[in-house]
């Protein structure tokens, strides 16, 4: 008889009674999963032989849910599925019958997900077998290394087996042992390890169907991310909630987060605020339906003005890293600042680029909103004390042509042109059509934008002559460096280029310690006073700490440095720690 083997596991996100799955059938949710899979280890769909989904509660919606998976996962229409109910039992017996598909040559191989801890509406047991070669699934919501990374590492005739559900309620019922599994495990000494905790797997099923608040508070953290995930100014949000979900990834792979003696797993909810004000109030409202009370953003200025009102009435801690002029203030208690804003640090860098190149006149570009205007009059301040003779000119936020805003400044010819405010993907098409008006003088980007948009619209950094830029996180800093390091070895991928991702990587490093310090997830009041009473550090830029109290009348602005970045003709410069002190 042939042996069978476990590797890594795979799941959907986990969802509450009456949460935001309530509308979804589970066929819907086990489809993604075997999409996902398959798009994880490039296994051919027509390698599949079976498909075994167990589910305690079938409905008429998709009767033979394994048929009914591998039909809306897209797989070939001669692969079988199958349906198993054996009650609390059901993604155990899964997991049996793949066992003996694969050891007595029924089938090759198979593959299984029992997701012991989702509702049991939404996929709370479930499994799915294949032929050919192994997959994985992730236990938790970073990979698990499991020694199978190619193709030619992995046996044939070997089973994948997710033992997730298993695996966290063994752990909970007091079975240390299980949550060592690493590598290969034979079915046999799964068989021995499964039979031990089954108990403790039907009393987490049996809990999973009527969670409690408190229950779920000892177990797992929820922390939001906030901002635009679509549309031009998508660079911001999706750099920001990536560094969210590392920092969160860090902590859970050491363990979880500290609360209250036990180790709880960190969840990051996310929103799609779409950069506007009332994206930012509908951000606010679905957070507050997760039962979400700390939250990294919002990002953009617009965002925040229609989160914080919600925020305030429903207690919701916010990181937001906006510019507009009263970001913070005393009359939103719970919203901090990620970042510093221009007029902090602005006087430093406009000098150190002043200094550098030789210009006179800058022509500041900028959004006609709230938000654009609130940074545009910092900027002509700031520059104006440089020195700098500061000109204004504002577009249409929405705008997708710039030429003729190319035209105007080419007749204005200004010596500089500062494009701080300008979301990411505006900036593009900005650089790339005034370049293609004959653009030749500085540009500055002292604000969110960064270099990445703007050698993108040049076509290449080489087609860059002078430039200078805010890096809100010095990427050259030997912390930062590790930090992305880090990155691309726990989450698998290159880190975002967006300076974005830093400042909210270290943001949430504070507010998770602020959540441990406070003893809890679900009080905004006592996250908040955990964060004022904290002197802010991260694993990789030290200790920094608070400011704000002069310019905005409250003491809730994190001063982990910024830097300064310079291309001077055509040579790139190494970026510039810029160091903040606190009040």
């Amino acid at each position: 008889m042939r042996e069978a083997y476990i590797c890594e596991p795979v799941r959907t996100p986990v969802g509450r009674f009456g949460g935001s799955f309530r509308e979804l059938i589970p066929a819907h949710l086990g489809a993604t999963v075997v999409r996902g899979l398959l798009e994880r280890t490039s296994i051919p769909p027509d390698a599949v032989d079976d498909v075994l989904f167990a589910q305690c509660y079938p409905s008429m919606d998709a009767p033979a849910l394994g048929r009914v998976v591998a039909l809306d996962a897209g797989l070939p229409i001669e692969v079988g599925g199958l349906q198993i109910d054996r009650r609390c039992g059901s993604g155990l017996q899964a997991i049996i019958y793949a066992l003996m598909q694969v050891e007595s040559g029924a089938s090759d191989e198979a593959d299984l997900k029992p997701d012991y801890d989702a509702s049991i509406e939404s996929l709370a047991c479930s499994a799915f077998s294949r032929s050919q070669r192994s997959i994985g699934v992730q236990q938790l919501p970073q990979p698990l290394p499991c020694g199978c990374d190619r193709w030619d590492l992995w046996r044939p005739k070997a089973i994948w087996v997710a033992g997730c559900g298993a695996k966290q309620a063994g752990a909970r019922a007091g079975e240390g042992h299980v949550t060592s599994w690493s590598g290969r495990t034979t079915m046999k000494d799964a068989w021995k390890r499964f039979r031990s905790i089954a108990l403790s797997v039907a009393v987490s099923l049996a809990t999973a169907l009527t969670p409690s608040p408190s229950a779920a508070q000892s177990c797992e953290v929820k922390i939001g991310a906030v901002g635009p995930l679509s549309g031009g100014a998508s660079g911001l949000g999706l750099s920001a909630a990536e560094g969210t979900k590392f920092a969160a990834a860090v902590v859970n792979a050491e363990g979880g987060l500290p609360i209250g003696g036990k180790r709880c797993l960190v969840r990051v909810v996310d929103f799609d605020a779409k950069y506007t004000p009332a994206g930012g109030a509908a951000a606010a409202n679905y957070l507050a339906s997760e039962n979400v009370r700390i939250t990294m953003g919002p990002v953009g200025s617009p965002e925040t003005t229609g989160f914080r009102p919600a925020a305030k009435r429903i207690g919701i801690v916010n990181f937001s890293s906006s510019y507009m002029r009263d970001v913070i203030t005393p009359e939103f208690p719970l919203t901090f600042h990620a970042l510093q804003a221009p007029v902090t640090w602005a006087p430093l860098l406009t000098k150190a680029a002043r200094d550098q190149f030789k210009f006179d006149t800058v022509l500041i570009v900028a959004p006609n909103d709230q938000g654009g205007t609130d940074a545009g009059k910092q900027f002509v301040q700031v520059y104006a004390a440089a020195g700098v003779k500061p000109l204004e000119e504002y577009y249409q936020r929405g705008t997708t042509n710039f030429a003729p805003l190319a035209a105007r400044i080419m007749n204005i010819n200004p010596q500089a042109i500062e494009i701080s405010t300008v979301p990411p993907g505006d900036g593009v098409i900005l650089v790339k059509q005034l370049m293609e008006a004959g653009y030749t003088g500085v540009i500055g980007a002292l604000g969110g934008v960064g270099l990445k948009s703007i050698v993108e619209g040049a076509g290449g950094v080489e087609n860059l002559k002078n430039v200078y830029w805010l890096e809100v996180s010095p990427v050259d800093h030997p912390g930062i460096v590790k930090l992305r390091a880090d990155y691309k070895a726990i989450m698998g991928k290159d880190a975002p280029d967006n300076p974005l991702f830093a400042v909210f990587a270290l943001a949430t490093e504070v507010a998770l310690k602020a959540v441990a310090n406070a003893g809890t997830d679900a009080d905004a009041e006592k996250i908040a006073d955990a964060l004022r009473s904290l002197t802010p550090e991260s694993r990789y830029m030290g200790k920094a700490g608070w400011r704000g109290k002069s310019l905005y009348g409250i003491n809730q602005e994190l001063t982990f440095p910024p830097g300064i970045g310079m291309i001077v003709n055509g040579e790139r410069k190494t970026v510039k720690t810029v160091e903040i002190p606190t009040e």
